[in-house]
Order: C-alpha cells, then sequence, then structure tokens
C-alpha cells in the first residue's frame, strides 16, 4: 500500500463512527442517516481547516518565520496538531475555531507554554463557550476593547462590573445568570481574581484590567501573535 492509500485518523474515525451505527438497532438506517446528514459537514469542516492553515503557514514559511522540515519533526508540535484539529472539527463556532488555529500557529512559532500548561489550555478552550471567551478577553483590557469597538466609556461616575458588561455586550442584558455562571467560571479557574460582579466603583476601577498573569498566558496561546 502507497503512503497516499493509507487511511487518515479521519477515515478510521469515520469508519469505527459507521461501525458503532450499524450495530445499534436499526443500524443500517443510522450508518445511511451519519453517511448523509454527518458525514459532508465533517468533510467540508476538515477541508476549510486544511486550506486555512495551509494559507497561514505557507505565509508564514515564506516570511521565514517557520520552517515546515523542522516542524515536522517537532513532537510538541505534532501533538498540538492532532489534538486541536479534532477540536476544530468538533465545533461551528467561528471564534472557537480561530482560536484554535491560532493555537497551532503560535506553537509553530515556538510561542507556547510548558507543555502540561498547553495541554490544560487546550481543554480550557474546548470547554468554553464564546462567551467566556468574550468576556475574558474584554476584562483583560476593557479599555483597550472599547477603543477597539467604537465604544466610548459610560458617561457616569460610578458603576460596577456587571454593568460595564451589559454596556459593553448589551445582548446579554436578559441573560443575568449566564454572566454569574462564567463569571464564576472564570474565577474558579484562576483567570480572573475579583468574585463579585456587583461591587460598586469608578469608572476607572470597573475598566481595570481584572485578569490573571494565567489567563495573560492562555489569551497569548490563543490570539493572533497575542493580540489581545
Amino acid at each position: 500500500m502507497n503512503k497516499s492509500d493509507k487511511p487518515s485518523y479521519g477515515d478510521i474515525a469515520h469508519a469505527i463512527a459507521k461501525g458503532i451505527l450499524g450495530s445499534l438497532p436499526g443500524g443500517s438506517f443510522a450508518a445511511e442517516f451519519f453517511n448523509l446528514i454527518i458525514s459532508p459537514p465533517l468533510e467540508k469542516r476538515k477541508a476549510e481547516l486544511i486550506n486555512d492553515m495551509n494559507g497561514r503557514l505557507t505565509e508564514l514559511q515564506e516570511k521565514g518565520s517557520i520552517n515546515f522540515e523542522h516542524l515536522s519533526e517537532n513532537p510538541d508540535f505534532i501533538d498540538v496538531v492532532l489534538k486541536v484539529t479534532s477540536k476544530i472539527i468538533q465545533t461551528s463556532d467561528e471564534e472557537k475555531k480561530k482560536c484554535f488555529q491560532n493555537v497551532i500557529v503560535n506553537t509553530a512559532l515556538g510561542e507556547m507554554p510548558e507543555k502540561s500548561q498547553a495541554e490544560i489550555y487546550l481543554n480550557i478552550l474546548s470547554d468554553f463557550t464564546v462567551w467566556h471567551l468574550k468576556i475574558l478577553i474584554f476584562i483583560n483590557n476593557p479599555s483597550r476593547w472599547m477603543k477597539k469597538n467604537n465604544k466610548n466609556l459610560p458617561n457616569r461616575s460610578n458603576s460596577s462590573i456587571y454593568d460595564i458588561l451589559i454596556y459593553a455586550f448589551p445582548e446579554l442584558a436578559s441573560m443575568e445568570d449566564l454572566i454569574n455562571y462564567i463569571w464564576k467560571d472564570l474565577h474558579s479557574l484562576r483567570f480572573q481574581d475579583s468574585p463579585s460582579i456587583y461591587t460598586t466603583m469608578t469608572i476607572e476601577g470597573v475598566t481595570e484590567n481584572r485578569t490573571t498573569n494565567f489567563a495573560k498566558d492562555f489569551l497569548r496561546f490563543i490570539t493572533d501573535n497575542g493580540d489581545i
């Protein structure tokens, strides 16, 4: 068998899934359903990932920032690519897909945290919702986020973290429970060290950086050239 004829990890996973589905009651229907409904978008996502990453990595190679031959011999890079590829295919959220792609690029550039820490960050990113990411990026530097998104600071003397989050993301106004859940998540992960979002303080106080160094390392790992 030629190298090009060898089944990929995706092919093997596909075959295993088909076998499992085929063994279930009504299995032939389930397997056909997988082929018709699940397989096409899965293949599309894989193709999109390959095209996107090929473009970004080729550009870096042409700039002399990376070397494909060296990357192919770098076990840490290969580990990250294998782990991240499966995670990208599992999500339809464009923000998360971009973050996972950034992980591959940053690892290729040698901008990777300690290996165990990188694995922890990948698991956290996989579990995060898009709102986790948006809120985390916002509280990392609220003033910078406001400027980048063409928003002026609220014209008031006092406010709270909750108020500033609603101001930045009006769509969250009816989702207070979600905000609290995410805030507690970020606190338990040691990504931010402010237990309450309701404490009243000055505008300068609520727009202070609230992320920990652990969170900053995470953001550098998942953003494009550390653009946070």
